[in-house]
């Protein structure tokens, strides 16, 4: 019976979970990337999908082994050798990669310890799931430091989510293990040991769920939620363990869970888990091809079609504002942000920051870039104001969309903040007010993505709020959670609460923090923590002892908790006015001590 069952098992394994082969594997990296420009993304495709590969064959290969090492099913044993036999496969697919890195300790050789490890101790199943954990922690490892780069593109919260995935989808396969060896075990009686073990991975599955539902993109998110909930039999005996975990002992599982067995079990377990590496894969697949956005100019232009005076008039660009993209010279980039890269170009010998999206994606895809880049001409032909950057042009010549910029020579305050520069707390302090106090109740707009190195200086000082790609009106209903950077975003947004101009304030404050301070807020914590910290706990970051009283006020009443409490934009105006005037000479002294003050612009 045993064997018919293990069979039955295999069956399934061998039809829904097989390895991807070397030829699949390369045809879905073409089917991301078609052009020679993404061949660097085609390289990262398949070096990840091949490792998440071997991690999903190997998650179920502990958690046979479990099985078998708990005594009671000798049966597995058959499936244990055929599934090794494709965890084989996939482990010699990864380590032939060409780009695989030569000092990753991943090897044929490695997995055979592991297995020899396990086969040692073949009388306490506790050590197949551990010894595989190390090997599987150790490719989930090599991921992250593949997709490291990525982290600072516009598709780092997708990166983040992606991470935070893995580990979740691995606290379930360490789950699927402990309880298909407890089961096949003949004890009464989960041990001590093993009963905590479970009830840690209990913690860690909550705190991963959180951490990526929090941080997740909403289309993820929606990927997720058709997959991750139980239905049927498999709720039923989900339900009845965690009553189990959490009855805070060790009882007999068999009696928790009388109608089930290790078969079973695994078998439910293992189709939950194949369903989760859809998602891995779909959320792999979205950093990779949106990562591809990155371009080179130069043969973009190459080719090149004019796009006709009426397709620009139809998104509201008069003819003053058209640019022929072959006009820009482009010299190098110097910017990424949140929906393109930017780059220096001269456009008819003035110097000038080319924004640049590529909308070269899947029909939705495109659709969102092409709602966001003609929503930021919208705002800058309507936002003109000395401390908004000014609006030159757009050039377009699909799929490529530019905006044309003036040239900010000093760069962003971010970069500015950390080079020690001597820089006037109050002229950029207020400058950004302004502008913001112009877009709220001139344009009745939302900036939604106020941070520092969205804020630009001139040659001269002067600084002009950037990057409108997520503005959108202040009466706007259907406003979307969790846009903007987690550092800078408010606990409401997060949240997924109903937000609106003071969540612009909010961000305000951290603006303000990070330029008193020249740090970044919460600096040491991930972006993802942050996150989870504002959003349950409320955290803010230290104001320093030796600040300002009254400026130390309006930083913590900008970022007040209860959004209805944060003062408007008119309000941090005189706010700011009435402190500057108020400074006494040991203020000043502190601020010129911190290269904060002088002269104003």
């Amino acid at each position: 019976m045993a064997t018919a069952q293990g069979d039955k098992v295999l069956s399934r394994l061998s039809i829904d979970s097989r390895a991807p082969t070397k030829q699949s594997l390369e045809a879905t990296s073409e089917n991301l990337s078609k052009t020679s420009e993404h061949k660097e993304m085609d390289r990262l495709c398949e070096l990840v999908l091949r490792i998440g590969s071997l991690i999903h064959q190997l998650q179920k290969e502990r958690g046979v082994s479990a099985i078998c090492m708990g005594g009671g099913e000798p049966g597995m044993l058959h499936t244990l050798s055929m599934l090794q036999l494709q965890t084989d496969k996939s482990l010699l697919d990864l380590t032939q990669f060409p780009d695989f890195p030569s000092n990753m300790k991943v090897s044929p050789t490695t997995l055979g310890h592991v297995r020899e490890e396990v086969r040692r101790n073949a009388d306490t199943y506790l050590v197949a799931v551990k010894v595989y954990n190390k090997l599987i922690s150790c490719l989930i490892k090599l991921i992250s430091d593949t997709l490291r780069e990525l982290r600072t593109h516009h598709v780092g919260q997708t990166v983040a989510s992606y991470l935070a995935f893995m580990h979740l989808k691995e606290s379930i396969g360490i789950e699927r293990a402990i309880v298909g060896g407890l089961l096949s075990t003949n004890k009464e009686k989960c041990l001590p040991g093993v009963y905590a073990d479970l009830v840690v991975n209990l913690g860690h599955q909550e705190a991963y769920t959180q951490a990526f539902t929090i941080i997740a993109p909403n289309f993820v998110l929606e990927e997720f939620n058709k997959e991750i909930f139980f239905s049927g039999e498999l709720e039923t005996i989900q339900n009845q363990l965690y009553d189990y975990k959490m009855a805070g002992r060790p009882n007999d599982l068999a009696a928790a869970m009388p109608d089930l067995d290790c078969f079973k079990w695994f078998d439910l377990m293992t189709a939950r888990l194949d369903r989760l590496e859809k998602v891995e894969r779909m959320i792999a697949r979205s950093i990779l091809a949106n990562g591809t956005q990155e371009l080179r100019f130069k043969s973009l232009k190459d080719g090149s079609r004019l796009v006709t005076s009426a397709e620009l008039s139809a998104m509201g660009l008069s003819e003053d504002y058209q640019i022929d993209l072959r006009e820009l010279d482009v010299q190098r980039e110097i910017g990424r942000g949140t929906t393109g890269s930017t780059y220096l170009a001269n456009w008819r010998g003035t110097k000038c920051a080319v924004k640049v999206v590529q909308v070269q994606k899947e029909a939705e895809e495109a659709s969102l870039l092409m709602k966001d880049f003609t929503r930021e001409i919208e705002v800058l032909l309507k936002a003109r104001h000395p401390n908004i950057c000014q609006f030159l042009g757009a050039a377009i010549d699909p799929p490529t969309y530019c905006l044309v910029l003036e040239y900010m020579e000093n760069g962003s305050l971010y970069d500015i903040l950390r080079s020690g520069k001597e820089i006037s707390f109050f002229d950029i302090a207020m400058g950004v007010a302004r502008g913001m106090e112009y877009l709220h109740y001139h344009c009745h707009m939302m900036h939604r993505d106020m941070k520092s190195p969205n804020l630009l200086l001139d040659e001269s000082g002067k600084v002009k709020i950037a990057d409108f790609g997520l503005t959108c009106l202040d009466n706007q209903g259907d406003k979307t959670a969790e846009i903007g950077t987690y550092r800078w975003m408010a606990p409401e947004v997060i949240r997924h609460e109903p937000y609106g101009l003071p969540a612009d304030v909010y961000s305000y404050g951290m603006v303000l923090y990070e330029l008193y301070t020249r740090k970044l807020p919460f600096e040491g914590m991930s972006p993802m923590k942050v996150a989870m910290a504002v959003a349950t706990k409320d955290l803010r970051p230290e104001l320093p002892a030796d600040i300002p009283p009254l400026l130390g006020k309006l930083i913590t009443d900008s970022w007040c908790g209860k959004s209805s409490r944060r003062p408007t934009f008119k309000e941090v105006l005189s706010t700011l006015n009435q402190i500057q005037e108020g400074l006494s000479a040991a203020d000043k002294a502190l601020l010129q001590s911190k290269k904060l003050f002088k002269g104003s612009k």
